[in-house]
């Protein structure tokens, strides 16, 4: 409970952070809470009810919808609890064979430079002449999270009944409200991963593994900085970066279908690194042009 940062707006529950960091005397009794809640594989509904309010960005119009942002906000204790099932699931999260090493985002110890450097030793390290890499952006990733194919996935890695029956009753029934200064509007959320929750990054890692693992399994390399993905191709030529860039979308685009997802074309943009030719004689210059006179299909 100290976790929690000190001067957060609290969920639905209105318990603020300062209210648990100071809340020892009271430790049995949410401890008990907590037991039971393992226990039973059920979580009290107000921790599962998220309060949707909108802030408006800097120096935007406050007239128009764009302008602002919404901020998901969860109970406070709710969060607190699902610490404690990261930690219970953490077997079945880092279970062996499964999880790939190419997710960088989430994930203690890792930043956005390892994954650059990463990204760097698969293009440079290599026998090809050339090397094309190109991100893959799934639409509204988070958002459209299939909560039946998580639960697929977590049957996979042989998560323990108990914790599977918990995670079952926090996917069912949430609720988001959104709240304004006159009115309150609300609606059951069916799918994502939800907002400002500490299971939500964790979900999409352990759904997203599955896409890695499917395109390494077929020789691609790909690695992940949270809903970021950079696919890697490389070849001897244009022609053979065309054919594996093809197939790489093909597998990708196959495996969002199955599970609700879509992949974004427009965002999907090819960038060009240049590997020299085997004689180290032509300009690196000379070789962008010739890659870049031509797309990769989709």
């Amino acid at each position: 409970m100290q976790q929690n940062t000190s001067g957060k707006s609290p969920g639905a529950d209105r318990v603020i952070p300062e209210a648990l960091k100071n809340a020892l005397v009271i430790l049995p009794e949410i401890t008990d809470l907590f037991n039971k809640c393992l226990a039973s594989g059920k979580i009290p509904s107000v921790w599962k009810k998220g309060v949707v309010i909108s802030i408006l960005k800097p120096e935007k119009d406050e007239i128009l919808a764009k302008s602002y942002r919404p901020i998901c906000l969860l109970s406070l204790i709710g969060k607190t609890f699902e610490r404690l099932i990261i930690d219970r699931a953490e077997g079945v999260i880092h279970r062996r064979n499964h999880e790939l090493e190419h997710q960088y985002g989430f994930k203690e110890g890792r930043s956005t430079e390892d994954a650059i450097l990463k990204f760097r030793q698969l293009v440079e390290e290599n026998d090809f002449n050339y090397a094309l890499a190109f991100p893959l952006d799934i639409s509204g990733a988070f958002d459209n999270l299939w909560w039946p194919e998580l639960m697929y996935t977590l049957r996979k890695r042989s998560c323990p009944r108990n914790l599977f029956r918990l995670l079952i009753d926090y996917f069912a029934e949430r609720k988001l409200s959104i709240v304004s200064s006159c009115a309150e509007a609300s609606k059951h959320a069916t799918k994502g991963a939800p907002q400002g929750s500490i299971i939500g990054p964790v979900a999409w890692n352990l759904k997203l593994d599955d896409l890695l693992n499917l395109l390494e399994t077929e020789g691609i390399p790909v690695l992940a900085y949270a809903d970021d993905i950079m696919i890697v191709i490389r070849g001897n030529s244009r022609e053979a970066l065309e054919r594996e860039g093809n197939r790489a979308i093909g597998l990708a685009d196959n495996w969002c279908k199955q599970r609700k997802l879509e992949i974004s074309v427009p965002k999907s943009d090819q960038i060009l690194p240049i590997k020299k030719d085997p004689d180290g004689q032509k300009n690196a210059n000379h070789q962008a042009e010739r890659l870049l006179s031509g797309n990769v299909g989709f």
